[in-house]
């Protein structure tokens, strides 16, 4: 029925009631689950209906085809989203720590480990651009410097790329970040991706001084 109309059902409990006559006319665990869920929502009043984007959200995560699907950063973009009250989870990135060592000040880019680049960063990109890059090619990306203590500043262009190293770890270069921020060994930065933005967010935790 979802398919045909291109619409979800006004009430939760009649697309459970679709999805039990689906599953067996009315037998099995799913009768079950549609009982349970009937007596829970006898309790709330007014009607339950779905609003416009969230039926268009979930739609489109419902598509056959995985090129339509969107990725979590479409989905962040989306009205139903960026309008929530309580985003806590996603609003809020996990920053990837980085000590800087002599190669990345030699190399001018910050390695990332291969889990931490699946977990914090791919998860958000989209199928496509993250074949791109897990297949070996560099991908251009763009980076804001959000120091507390001045304006934040962009990189960009095609010096500023994300690319994958014969370890399966990988690599942020951008070798004007490291000038401009007189990025030295022992200096500890802080780095997360903005599903909200898709750039990178960059910090300077801790800077080793040198006398």
């Amino acid at each position: 029925m979802i398919k045909k109309i291109k619409r979800l059902p006004d009430k939760l409990e009649d697309l459970l009631e679709e999805i039990n006559v689906e599953e067996g006319k009315g037998k099995g665990k799913m009768k079950k689950a549609v009982v349970y869920f009937n007596n829970k929502l006898k309790y709330v009043k007014g009607k339950r209906k779905f609003s416009k984007g969230f039926e268009e959200l979930v739609l489109d995560c419902l598509s056959s085809k995985e090129s339509k699907r969107p990725s979590v950063g479409d989905l962040l973009q989306r009205p139903f989203f960026r309008y929530a009250k309580n985003l806590q989870l996603v609003s809020t990135p996990r920053v990837i720590k980085i000590k800087i060592t002599s190669y990345e000040v030699e190399a001018g880019a910050l390695l990332i480990p291969y889990i931490e680049t699946f977990e914090y960063i791919l998860r958000y990109w989209t199928l496509n651009l993250a074949k791109i890059l897990v297949n070996g090619c560099g991908v251009c990306v763009q980076m804001w410097d959000v120091a507390a203590d001045s304006a934040p500043k962009k990189y960009e262009g095609e010096r500023v790329y994300l690319w994958k190293l014969c370890n399966d770890d990988y690599a942020l270069s951008c070798i004007e970040l490291f000038n401009s921020s007189r990025l030295g060994v022992g200096d500890e930065i802080g780095l997360f991706w903005d599903p909200r933005s898709s750039n990178f967010m960059f910090k300077l935790l801790s800077q080793v001084t040198i006398i």
